[in-house]
């Protein structure tokens, strides 16, 4: 098979509430959702050489087509925007059995209490049905 620089030889998609892109301008910064990630292929080999490849995160593009990041930077003329990948901040709220200050974590679907204390006692509540 005979792969092309900047093809995709895969995608994982992605909670966009998980991860986002901040982009770094001369005069602007903006912050995208990260719909996934793609496997880019960043050197095509030749005469038995092995492509490269790496995996970048892949957004929307102003069109709504999911893009990776240095596509979308291919559409800013140079020098074109920096970009840093970061997890966005958990979700803060109560805890449902006992109303303190918590931190939903929707990866491992748990209240977390922000004063560090036990929250077995409430999950088993949530899991009995018994809070709301």
């Amino acid at each position: 098979m005979n792969l092309d620089t900047n093809s995709v030889t895969s995608f994982s998609p992605t909670d966009p509430d998980l991860w986002e892109v901040t982009f770094t301008g001369e005069v602007d910064t903006w912050t995208m959702p990260v719909i996934g990630f793609a496997v880019v292929v960043t050197y095509a080999g030749e005469d038995g050489v092995p492509s490269d490849t790496r995996t970048y995160p892949v957004v929307l593009d102003d069109s709504g087509m999911p893009v990776h990041v240095f596509e979308y930077l291919q559409e800013w003329k140079a020098p074109h925007p920096d970009f840093k990948l970061h997890r966005k901040p958990p979700a803060s709220t109560v805890c449902p059995a006992c109303g303190k200050p918590t931190v939903y974590a929707p990866t491992i679907d748990r209240h977390l209490h922000q004063d560090g204390t036990d929250n077995q006692p409430c999950w088993r509540q949530i899991v009995r049905g018994q809070a709301t």
